[in-house]
């Protein structure tokens, strides 16, 4: 009878007690560039809001608005990294758990409110020296939603130039391009949205700040985007839609370009946001910005365009 050398025999019993390899301890990290919208400008405060009395000032304090969060509500209410809508930031992490990852998944939202494409690559060099620092694993999504305030003439000579907006966002990927990382790094970029859609005259008549019309608020005392917003008629509308559909092309090219020009980036054009309808049941009580209802739209349309997190149905 032929014995089983005893080193053989303790071989596996040795095995079973040794520690497990460990997941990396370092978290990924998701990035959020843009602007107001990313940033969930005015999320928070209703449409129309309650604060035109004494009474309501006060419901809008005990609802906990705050002057801080006016401008930035990037934490609760973005439609990348809000914590209490089902942001992408969200969205993500549960389907990296349902897909058995165990490493931890940070956001960092650099959005800036009114920030145009020549913002971006400040932006994007955020990231790039946040990710420098060594402390994520990787780069595990990269959301850019930039362009709107392209679109609005608010300098002398009109809107941002084609040619001007695709140098800047050359720029920008050459910058998130030199992340060093294994992994191609995902990257949504979301297209324009109807813009014009907001002159329509049931918006402009609509009634809000202290009573007063949107038309009112937006042109005369904020200043929102006159140029998109106040046309009289189809062939004007027309025409103010063609400048957001002319960038909005200029961003589905370049999605393609880009991932061809860095192999290391894997960009994806989502047009999602431009054909979604706009109401003042989606806005926030400026009539242009969208309320926390619509940015948990905004997310849910769009991640259902994104080609990289698909859930897996059972077979």
């Amino acid at each position: 009878m032929r014995r089983t050398p005893l080193v053989s025999l303790l071989v596996p019993v040795i095995a079973l007690f040794l520690p497990l390899p460990k997941a990396s301890a370092k978290p990924l990290l998701m990035a959020v560039l843009g602007d107001s919208i990313s940033a969930a400008t005015l999320a928070d405060v209703p449409f129309p809001p309650p604060a035109t009395s004494e009474e309501g000032i006060k419901r809008l304090s005990e609802d906990g608005v705050k002057a801080d969060v006016l401008l930035e509500n990037k934490f609760r209410y973005s439609w990348a990294s809000g914590r209490l809508i089902r942001s992408q930031y969200r969205l993500l992490k549960r389907h990296l758990r349902r897909s058995g990852e165990r490493r931890a998944l940070l956001v960092y939202n650099v959005a800036v409110p009114g920030a145009e494409t020549g913002d971006l690559p400040k932006q994007a060099k955020r990231i790039a020296e946040e990710m420098e620092k060594g402390e994520h694993d990787e780069l595990a999504y990269v959301t850019i939603l930039i362009g709107s305030n392209d679109s609005c003439a608010r300098r002398p000579g009109g809107e941002t130039p084609i040619a001007t907006m695709r140098a800047n966002l050359l720029r920008t990927f050459a910058i998130l391009a030199s992340v060093k990382q294994r992994k191609r790094i995902p990257i949504l970029l979301v297209g324009i949205p109807r813009i014009p859609d907001l002159g329509e005259e049931a918006i402009r008549n609509s009634r809000t700040l202290l009573g007063l019309t949107c038309e009112k608020v937006r042109n005369d005392i904020l200043n929102l985007c006159n140029s998109m917003l106040r046309w009289k008629t189809p062939e004007e509308y027309d025409r103010n839609m063609l400048v957001v559909e002319d960038r909005n092309r200029l961003l589905r090219l370049l999605a393609r370009e880009v991932s061809l020009l860095y192999p290391q980036l894997d960009v994806f054009y989502s047009n999602r946001l431009y054909h979604l309808g706009i109401s003042t049941g989606v806005l926030a009580a400026d009539c242009f910005h969208p309320n926390k209802d619509a940015q948990e739209i905004i997310s849910l349309q769009v991640w259902s365009d994104q080609p990289w997190f698909k859930e897996r149905k059972p077979r």
